[in-house]
């Protein structure tokens, strides 16, 4: 593998494809197909993708032939390319009905829009935001939502402080143990479309589960 300090933090196809040795249009047939951890520039084709994302899924799957010093390999990568066996849980099912990729939403308070992105076997990505940043939430933490509005007694405040750790009971405070930037009000819109909760625009503004 050729130095990790060449690449940038955000990378291009081509840069991928020369990280991991594969060819450029496997590299895009892969982040098409969400086999690859791939974001989509707003209103374009072309894909980008964060260098220690594509590190980490190198490491999940060591089949794959990746270039070294002398060339790049000539180990097969198709078959790290194939996505594993994935169950869809109700939350998952769910939103994959209601919502589609490309959608744009609103936030019911602000009214501030934003993009679904991506729905893929790893989870979402929304584009949040003026500069409609990519930001990923995965299966497993969209799943927990249900369980832990339920342990509230079946509705929680959203809260959405622009903080690092959220307030323990809220909304924002179980998505910020996935990610830790501020997405509750947004994830809210979201679970609503998909027919999980129903926001109550009180002050402050609440989900409750359906």
């Amino acid at each position: 593998m050729d130095n990790l300090d060449n690449y940038p933090d955000i990378l291009n196809a081509q840069q991928v494809a020369d990280l991991l040795g594969m060819n450029i249009q496997m590299v895009r047939k892969a982040a098409r197909e969400g086999a690859l951890p791939a974001y989509r520039l707003p209103g374009g084709r072309r894909y980008r993708f964060f260098k220690v994302e594509i590190l980490e899924w190198l490491a999940a799957h060591p089949a794959t032939g990746t270039a070294s010093p002398s060339g790049p390999s000539s180990a097969p990568a198709p078959r790290a390319l194939r996505q594993e066996e994935h169950t869809p849980g109700p939350v998952e099912t769910a939103i994959r009905q209601h919502v589609a990729e490309g959608q744009r939403l609103s936030t019911p308070t602000r009214g501030a829009p934003f993009t679904v992105d991506t729905i893929d076997d790893r989870g979402i990505v929304l584009l949040l935001g003026e500069g409609e940043w990519p930001t990923r939430l995965t299966w497993e933490c969209l799943e927990g939502v249900v369980p832990y509005i339920r342990q509230y007694g079946g509705i929680i405040n959203i809260g959405g402080q622009h903080q690092v750790e959220g307030k323990p009971g809220t909304l924002d405070g179980y998505l910020k143990g996935c990610v830790k930037t501020t997405t509750a009000g947004w994830v809210a819109v979201v679970l609503e479309k998909a027919g999980i909760v129903r926001i109550v625009d009180d002050r402050p503004a609440r989900v409750r589960l359906l």
